[in-house]
């Protein structure tokens, strides 16, 4: 029998001949073949607000997306990789919140809370929203078979929440062909319980990756950073000056409560267990988030 393979340190099964794979991807599986879009909203000339500012980091600058949060709306700053330096013009008078992404991090502050004055809810209660809400979310687009959220916050009618998802089984491009990396999605969502089931109302993409397989970029390690968030722009440009990412201070734990997914290998059909939301005990290790720990420690931005 063949090996099993790992991912992010987790057997997930057998390996099947490619050409199988391939087979399945391409028959049975038609929305697996990738189209390629754009997720972001377009400046427009009309609008003289803006915001500009420099990354400095130890790690590459990939890009800089700039997002309102209540609209759902998200833009893509240009950016200059050598110098750190991201400027986005255009953009409507609104509060917006910042996603850096660097080789292997991501810092955000993406707004979750509709009521900023109402109290958040107790982590008694955030555990049995993600309980509920998680396995209706894992079976929204199978696409994807590693899913988490990373912050979810909200109340008994309604939450949201921000999402990584990723897949790591073969994909083909436009023209045919296998491309050599896991394909990833970060989203801002919104789900409503409606008769008793909790139902995506909308889902805003915030950025789409393709990772090559041995990139350092496919552990990730998630930095919520609430000074991030919340730039009031109006019709003048603001400046942020100089983001010194380790400098700048995340989120204390408790706020937000999470959930990891792995679907069943070859999009077998999920048992009931499979579908319950990823929570890590005390003693528990999260192989992702351990090789991302181990290219942490490499990382002079984090020292």
């Amino acid at each position: 029998m063949p090996e099993p393979f790992q991912h992010l340190g987790r057997t997930l099964g057998p390996r099947r001949p490619i050409r199988a794979v391939l087979l399945w991807v391409m028959v049975l599986a038609p929305a697996s073949v990738l189209i390629a879009g754009t997720y972001h909203a377009k400046p427009k000339a009309k609008f003289t607000g803006g915001i500009k500012g420099v990354v400095v980091s130890a790690k590459p600058l990939q890009t800089v997306i700039v997002i309102e949060p209540f609209e759902l709306k998200a833009y893509e700053a240009a950016i200059d990789k050598e110098t750190g330096a991201f400027v986005l013009k255009g953009i409507p008078p609104g509060e917006y919140d910042i996603l850096i992404k660097t080789v292997g991090h991501v810092y955000e502050s993406v707004t979750l809370e509709t009521d900023p004055e109402a109290d958040p809810p107790k982590p008694k209660a955030l555990t049995e929203l993600v309980e509920q809400v998680a396995p209706n979310y894992w079976r929204l687009e199978d696409f994807f078979n590693v899913k988490r959220i990373l912050r979810l916050t909200g109340n008994k009618k309604d939450v949201r929440f921000f999402t990584c998802q990723t897949r790591t089984n073969p994909t083909l491009n436009q023209n045919g062909d296998v491309i050599p990396a896991h394909i990833r999605r970060f989203d801002l969502v919104v789900m409503k319980k409606t008769n008793k089931v909790w139902q995506a109302k909308t889902a805003r993409h915030l950025l789409r990756q393709e990772v090559p397989h041995k990139s350092k970029d496919v552990a990730l390690k998630f930095h919520h950073i609430p000074t991030l968030g919340g730039h009031l722009i109006g019709d003048e440009p603001i400046n942020l000056g100089k983001l010194i990412l380790k400098k700048l201070k995340p989120e204390k734990r408790g706020r937000y409560v999470g959930a990891r997914y792995v679907a069943p290998p070859h999009h077998a059909k999920p048992r009931p267990a499979d579908a319950e939301p990823c929570q890590k005990s005390q003693k528990e290790e999260d192989p992702e988030e351990r090789d991302a720990s181990k290219e942490q420690q490499k990382d002079p931005a984090h020292q």
